[in-house]
């Protein structure tokens, strides 16, 4: 069995007001951080995937603009390694203004999974219990990723048998 190595590399937290500027085409992912009644301040609120960032992040302005306090939010592009090693040698390697190509959907739907699993963002509904991803799904958090684990592997959260 072959482990599948993933970075994730996140960039900001960004003013909700700037997601137009800040958007780009590789990113895949993004987080929204703010306020929750019960966690606190500047917490993970949710967790999302999409092939059109710039409209997915708009079709939340109907709730964001509604909540306590002002929202910001985080964009990540992902990268596929076939080992540990591989992934660390190019990580080694990233320039300050890094960015990866565009990652193909099935990988980013995986990742969203076990991201969604491991961090319980409060305002997800959906990837809580359960996913459906390879067994030996491996993802690394890089770059600017606050509280974010900075590893997940699904075989930490793989149900018991």
């Amino acid at each position: 069995m072959t482990e599948q190595i993933c970075d994730v590399y996140w960039e900001g937290p960004f003013p909700w007001h700037q997601r137009k500027d800040r958007v780009k085409p590789h990113h895949v992912l993004y987080s929204l951080h703010g306020t929750h009644h019960l966690y606190g301040r500047d917490v993970l609120l949710y967790i999302g995937r999409t092939e059109d960032l710039e409209a997915r992040l708009d079709g939340h302005d109907w709730w964001v603009e509604e909540e306590f306090d002002p929202v910001g939010f985080k964009v990540a592009s992902i990268a596929t390694y076939d080992s540990p090693d591989a992934w660390s040698r190019a990580y080694n390697k990233m320039e300050p203004e890094f960015q990866y190509s565009k990652a193909d959907p099935e990988t980013v739907r995986q990742v969203e999974g076990l991201l969604i699993l491991a961090h319980q963002p409060a305002y997800n509904s959906s990837s809580k219990t359960s996913i459906t991803v390879p067994r030996w799904l491996r993802v690394f958090n890089t770059g600017k990723v606050g509280l974010l684990h900075p590893e997940v592997s699904y075989i930490y959260y793989e149900p018991y048998e």
